[in-house]
């Protein structure tokens, strides 16, 4: 009885582990997609990995099982090579009973962690599918740039997955052959039957055939790949390397056919003979050759034959980074700088800035932080039209800060209910001064106030830098909007962000995904209660567009007089031909996009800054 209920409680934990967890995350990230307008976005993302993943699990899992059942058809009516022990005999017979089942469990075990990484390659398969020329040739092996950066890591990727699975399934045939008996280990030499040697020649020839594959595309790796001192072939790579990974593709090709045709001739020496050869060559050929030309040919004259190669380099690198088209101009420095022409520069001696945006965020918080559950995280420095005028400024938003509640206001409700937003932003000019040594607020308090033409209808924040937690509207619970002297102003959200959740399915649903009961039993929730999820400027963007990479720092801005963040958004890639890599391991680099974030109601808009970026235009097809 106590077996029984054990087995019961592992069968539901692993029920909801590996059932209920990913279709309630696939629910609502669903819903979030489509209340942000990407919904298209999340189906592509999720389709490819479910078919990549699907694919690849189920090839491998029917590659290994169709070669078990072949083996085990050949081998299970061989005469036993040994009748000497009674281990055999028991070998045998569990063989035909639990091991089978063990070996497919173990296969499918392992077909679920292949698909499961394969999933992780969707980016690459969808870069692949959609791939796009970028007009520029490799001066080696004269590829256009595009198949290094959106086909060669789909093709490395595919690579090593025929191989690990052509490898586990020669492993799980030679393991069924033995427990058939048609190998044998326990007398004084191996022995194998002629059907085994059939079957595993045929399967090490596959492997050896994709191995050949793998030599093939290292050739190609060579000028993605950072040799020390640049990255893409030295001298030695281009006229050395480069050949000694052709030989070794089509000796290795050759040994696989040769070992493939042993299927036919069935002796044992054919592929240890090949893989003789095949570990000779790769020293000699693969190691010795090469470190005997740069060591005898390439040290002693090592400028002038590596010359060619840095300059490769250093031109692709532009290339990469786009700094080909940087134009250099000479901006002499003069010491008889006059009145006349201070007088001539009105715009560049008003917009000296004079206060350090990293001192004056702790001056903003001495003077305009009004609550401890508010906080200033930093200071943008931006540039706008006031009074008519072009003027450099320094601000910073005032975010909620729930950390700063008191210990008794610590609670579910206040977190997630009531204390729901930031409130307006501090504002001043970047080069001027009050008497007291403080900096000139030209937009302050709470509410906004505004000693310009600029305006802010809409000062609240729900969406930001440090905005972290998930939080519930237009409940029964009012939201604390901003403090009024000892009072405090209530409101009601009336943005367009959110999902709906007043009915108990979606409370129950939420409550799984985040872990909080209090979602599932509070009484505070109405009908049309919605819930804002994933708040923060850069988890919101990143999660919308994953194969974006976003700066850090987003920077808020006044428009229209709603408050709005703006997040930099690049085109990466580390596999640009001979382009040095940065420390992040990347070498191409855009900045392509511009993504916009409303504070109030969190609708996000990505804007091509680029559009003769090859890798944007690959992304929007």
């Amino acid at each position: 009885m106590r077996k029984r209920l054990w087995i019961i409680i592992a069968a539901l934990i692993a029920l909801f582990v590996f059932v209920i967890t990913p279709l309630v995350q696939f629910y609502v990230n669903l819903l979030w997609f489509s209340e942000v307008g990407y919904r298209g976005v999340y189906t592509t993302s999720l389709g490819a990995r479910l078919a990549l993943g699907s694919a690849a699990g189920l090839l491998f899992f029917a590659i290994v099982i169709v070669n078990m059942i072949v083996a085990r058809r050949m081998s299970g009516g061989m005469p036993p090579l040994v009748i000497d022990g009674s281990i055999r005999v028991r070998v045998g017979q569990m063989a035909r009973t639990g091991i089978w089942y063990a070996v497919i469990l173990g296969a499918a075990v392992f077909a679920f962690g292949v698909g499961t990484e394969g999933a992780t390659h969707w980016m690459e398969y969808l870069r692949f599918a959609h791939a796009q020329p970028f007009g520029v040739t490799d001066p080696i092996l004269h590829h256009d740039v595009g198949f290094y950066i959106f086909r060669l890591p789909f093709l490395v990727y595919l690579q090593k997955y025929l191989m690990f699975t052509l490898i586990m399934a020669t492993i799980a045939v030679a393991i069924i052959q033995y427990l058939g008996r048609a190998i044998d280990m326990i007398s004084g030499y191996p022995r194998m039957s002629r059907i085994a040697i059939a079957h595993l020649s045929f399967l090490v020839g596959l492997v050896l055939l994709t191995w050949a594959a793998s030599y093939w595309l290292r050739r190609y790796g060579l000028l993605v790949t950072d040799n020390g001192r640049f990255t893409g072939p030295t001298y030695t790579d281009a006229h050395v390397r480069l050949a000694a990974l052709s030989v070794m593709t089509i000796a290795t090709a050759l040994v696989g056919l040769m070992v493939i045709a042993n299927t036919r001739i069935r002796r044992i020496g054919v592929p240890i003979g090949g893989g003789v050869v095949l570990i000779v060559l790769s020293i000699l050929v693969g190691a010795a050759w090469p470190g005997v030309i740069q060591k005898f040919h390439v040290k002693p004259n090592e400028i002038e034959l590596e010359l060619p190669y840095i300059a490769n380099s250093i031109k692709y690198t532009r290339l990469a980074y786009n700094l080909h088209e940087v134009q250099e101009r000479q901006f002499p420095a003069v010491s008889d700088l006059t009145a006349k022409d201070i007088a001539a520069n009105p715009g560049t001696i008003r917009n000296i800035r004079i206060w350090d945006y990293r001192q004056i965020a702790r001056t903003y918080s001495q003077l305009q932080i009004i609550r401890a559950y508010y906080q200033f995280l930093d200071v943008d420095v931006d540039r706008y039209m006031i009074n008519g005028v072009y003027q450099q400024v320094l601000l910073s938003p005032r975010e909620i800060n729930l950390d700063g509640l008191a210990a008794g206001g610590q609670k579910w409700v206040n977190r997630h209910l009531i204390y729901t937003h930031g409130y307006g932003l501090c504002m001043s000019q970047a080069n001027r001064v009050l008497p007291a040594g403080l900096p000139d607020l030209i937009i302050k308090d709470i509410p906004p106030v505004s000693a310009t033409d600029l305006r802010i209808d809409n000062p609240a924040i729900y969406f930001g830098e440090g905005t972290n937690e998930y939080c519930f509207v237009r409940t029964q619970e009012k939201e604390f909007d901003y403090p009024s002297g000892d009072d405090n102003v209530y409101t009601t959200y009336k943005g367009k962000a959110g999902i709906p959740c007043g009915s108990l399915a979606r409370r129950i649903l939420l409550g799984l995904q985040l872990g909080s009961t209090d979602i599932v039993f509070t009484g505070l929730f109405k009908k049309d209660t919605r819930i804002l999820l994933w708040r923060t400027v850069k988890e919101r963007t990143e999660k919308i567009a994953p194969f974006l990479r976003f700066d850090d720092d987003p920077y808020m801005v006044i428009a229209n007089g709603n408050l709005y963040w703006i997040a930099d958004a690049y085109t990466t890639s580390a596999n640009y031909p001979y382009s040095d890599h940065s420390r992040a391991g990347l070498n191409y680099m855009r900045n392509s996009v511009k993504a916009v974030v409303n504070a109030y109601d969190g609708t996000t808009s990505f804007y091509v800054f680029d559009p003769d970026d090859p890798m944007i235009r690959v992304y929007a097809d």
